[in-house]
């Protein structure tokens, strides 16, 4: 099956899609949750959700650039994580939100950096700038 870049787009940008719903969720978690008083853990779900749904959005564009993708994995990680490290662990509500949203983070991130692996016109670290002279196809 030929390389479809179209295609290979409309991933990314479902995968990042995906992703900045996954920001916008953490954003409003805590008050359609009610625990927006739970220090730290609406500070950490409101700083997180933004930073996470912004690079979603810039990667929905820019999906030449996959590391953008990782950084929201590392976002992802610290949001399961986060409610152990910062004492919210009790808080039932918090931490099923804070595991289940990282979880989605890094499953919906991960897949929209590693398309680029597909893409034979990605120049990562394992191709050369030669090897996409020529893109886009046909010029």
């Amino acid at each position: 099956m030929d390389f479809d870049p179209i295609i290979h787009r409309k991933q990314i940008q479902v995968a990042s899609g995906l992703d900045f719903l996954a920001g916008i969720w953490l954003i409003a978690a805590p008050f359609a949750l009610h625990f927006q008083n739970v220090r730290n853990a609406a500070a950490i779900d409101g700083f997180f959700g933004v930073l996470i749904a912004l690079l979603a959005g810039v990667r929905i564009f820019a999906y030449m650039f996959p590391s953008i993708s990782w950084f929201n994995v590392v976002f992802g990680i610290w949001i399961v994580v986060s409610p152990f490290f910062l004492g919210f662990y009790h808080f039932h509500t918090a931490l099923v939100t804070n595991i289940l949203s990282g979880i989605a983070v890094i499953i919906l991130a991960t897949w929209s950096a590693l398309l680029n692996k597909a893409d034979p016109h990605y120049a990562g670290p394992d191709r050369k700038l030669a090897d996409i002279a020529s893109f886009p196809p046909g010029d």
